[in-house]
């Protein structure tokens, strides 16, 4: 892969990374500090955080690497559990079997992509928008409409990202650490200069 090719990959991926970002804090109707224990506030919080995370672990040097899957599975697996929360907190008749599914299914799919393939985790993410946000909304009377709308923009934002870095992950968790293949060695070196280089 060239190194325009790579620059092309980060420029669109952190484009949408941070677009989406944008499109959250417009969207959020309210960010004063009564609704700090919400469930889809924080959610709001914490798509700030893991963007924030992401951008810590590139700048660092560590392209494709297992810190970076991991936030990305912790972000899949924990959005189902933001509509759970918000149904225990407003009950709506004919919906608790559904989010227990999901929230199992998700789990699953940040495990598997955790463990195994990035390519599961930018599946999982980009169907959580699709489907689960889109599911919801105009449908849910325990998740306000801004919030599914925020959500599948997040989620389809930020599964294309992972989807132009897929290339760069080791195959599963830690197979770098155990002397992975060459091209997932060489995967994890950025094209933006890391602190040690710009150093020299």
């Amino acid at each position: 892969m060239t190194k325009q090719s790579v620059l092309v990959r980060d420029v669109v991926g952190f484009g949408f990374l941070y677009a989406q970002l944008a499109a959250t804090f417009w969207l959020v109707p309210d960010w004063s500090p009564a609704h700090i224990g919400e469930p889809v506030y924080l959610a709001a919080l914490a798509n700030v955080v893991t963007a924030a995370a992401i951008t810590a672990i590139r700048l660092s040097g560590r392209r494709g690497s297992d810190a970076e899957r991991l936030v990305l599975a912790v972000f899949l697996a924990g959005m189902p559990l933001i509509y759970l929360s918000s149904w225990l907190l407003a009950p709506q008749p004919g919906w608790l079997a559904g989010e227990l599914v999901g929230t199992a299914l998700f789990a699953a799919l940040a495990f598997i992509g955790w463990r195994r393939s990035i390519w599961v985790l930018a599946f999982g993410i980009a169907a959580h928008g699709l489907a689960w946000d889109l599911w919801h909304y105009d449908h849910a009377t325990f998740i306000p409409n801004w919030y599914a709308l925020g959500c599948l923009i997040t989620d389809v934002s930020l599964g294309i990202y992972v989807a132009l870095q897929a290339p760069f992950f080791a195959s599963s968790v830690g197979a770098r650490a155990l002397g992975g293949s060459a091209s997932d060695q060489a995967a994890s070196r950025l094209i933006l200069p890391s602190p040690s280089s710009s150093a020299r």
